[in-house]
């Protein structure tokens, strides 16, 4: 494993984050403002580079503009424009790697760390504390990863998590989310608005269950909407009036994939505690920088859509190479972008074929996959079974809604934002209109995972992906 920079040295650490923004430049700039003000907790020297991605040119000068006044903050700046906007999760990955490999040419330096983020996530935490959900920092991130660095010389790789926000396509949250939505209303409408507004006591324990945040797990016996969870409130204690006013102020962007009642929380306890055989998303920090160099992004276009998890493939496929690669509950705050358009069943769709079709990849190639399922059909067939009821749970879920909206109680204000959002759900969720999943998404999803030569373009070949 090669010396990392710093051992056996009092000098100033070097540190390396890496991050791809497509036309998110408000959310890079949250991000490159708490790493500007960690980087002085920890007297640091902080790069961030940054893969600009954006297809908006407004975007792109936003970027640019930032990236003077940071530099003139003192943090360096690196800032490429992609060859090609607007590309894929796994394209941009490489990108990311490319300009790690540029300066590691150009500089001859050993970082401290490199550390991958998304440009939507912030370096804070969404924890649980006296009844209420609260957004702060519980460390400095930096300054953890650094001691984390000098704990355990023999790390290559730390995959972290985060909270907040879930890292799923939107489709994967909608049922859940509109369930929850109509328990809590039905629960409001039958306290007195001026009650203390206290969710159950096993709210937090269902959150807590496995994937209770992602509607199309297939890892979950239980399917997430059965499991409502009541709305939890933010900031310190509420009436059910305030509660419901609350509530009523995120449901627009359930369509945006925010957390809304299913947030993740932030657990301290595991932010040391090393893990085996971790997945990957959205926070990744190289302790190795060759290792990061050796990461592949495997990934296959498909009528022009991109599969994604190729974080989580190459991340599997780079511990199988004998990397230290661990995992932790060290995580960063994931908070989407809440002033985009809502997505449309196209775009919905596409992301569906996407992250199954990523998802199955992953499974064949994953070295440790289920010897009886190496072909990755009896995950198929559990997803587009949980899809298709999914779909149907909607339709009774919107028509619950709609009943609350002209039933609710004098007291209660404008139910609007409600309607619109169990419309659009109908609307844009493949097969809800009919009951059941579209026969030509089906064919497409099972068709093209039937093709052997499609997990032969994804593995690495010469040490690159295709």
């Amino acid at each position: 494993m090669a010396r990392r920079s710093g051992e056996g040295s009092v000098t100033r650490p070097e540190i390396w984050v890496s991050v791809t923004c497509t036309d998110r430049a408000a959310s890079l700039r949250a991000l490159a403002m708490d790493l500007a003000a960690q980087a002085a907790q920890v007297d640091a020297a902080v790069t961030l580079l940054i893969n600009d991605n954006s297809v908006q040119a407004g975007e792109r000068a936003t970027n640019r503009r930032l990236g003077e006044a940071l530099r003139a903050a003192a943090l360096a700046v690196m800032i490429e424009d992609a060859p090609q906007p607007g590309a894929s999760i796994a394209a941009s990955r490489r990108r990311q790697q490319a300009q790690v490999r540029d300066r590691l040419a150009a500089t001859r330096a050993r970082p401290a760390f490199v550390w991958m983020l998304d440009d939507d996530v912030r370096l804070s935490h969404l924890h649980w504390t006296n009844a209420w959900i609260e957004d702060r920092p519980l460390h400095c991130h930096l300054a953890f990863l650094l001691a984390l660095a000098h704990e355990h010389s023999a790390l290559d790789v730390l995959i972290g998590e985060v909270c907040g926000d879930a890292p799923i396509p939107v489709l994967g949250s909608i049922v859940s989310r509109l369930s929850d939505l109509a328990a809590s209303l039905g629960a409001m409408f039958r306290a007195h608005p001026d009650a203390p507004w206290r969710p159950p006591a096993d709210a937090l324990a269902r959150l807590a269950e496995r994937d209770a945040y992602y509607d199309l797990s297939t890892d979950r016996p239980l399917r997430a909407w059965q499991r409502e969870i009541l709305w939890l409130p933010r900031g310190g204690p509420l009436t059910t009036s305030q509660a419901l006013d609350q509530m009523l102020a995120d449901v627009e962007h359930v369509p945006r994939g925010a957390a809304f009642s299913r947030p993740i929380l932030a657990q301290p306890e595991r932010f040391a505690e090393l893990v085996d055989r971790p997945l990957r998303g959205a926070n990744a920090v190289f302790f190795d920088v060759d290792r990061c160099m050796q990461h592949e992004y495997p990934s296959v276009a498909i009528a022009g859509i991109e599969t994604r998890r190729s974080d989580m493939i190459g991340t599997g496929l780079l511990a199988s190479a004998g990397a230290a690669v661990r995992g932790s509950g060290f995580c960063v705050l994931h908070r989407r972008p809440r002033d985009v358009p809502w997505p449309g069943s196209d775009a919905l769709a596409a992301s569906l074929v996407a992250d199954t079709l990523g998802a199955w990849l992953a499974r064949r190639l994953d070295p440790h996959g289920e010897e009886d399922d190496r072909c990755g059909w009896r995950f198929l067939a559990t997803r587009l079974a949980r899809l298709h009821a999914a779909a149907g749970a909607l339709v009774e879920i919107c028509a619950r809604l709609h009943g609350q909206v002209r039933e609710a109680p004098a007291w209660v204000p404008s139910l609007d934002a409600v309607r619109e959002v169990a419309d659009w759900a109908l609307a844009s969720f493949p097969g809800a209109r009919d009951g059941t999943l579209p026969r030509e998404l089906v064919e497409v999803v099972i068709a093209t995972a039937s093709r052997d030569d499609l997990v032969a373009a994804a593995r690495p070949v010469g040490g690159r992906a295709a």
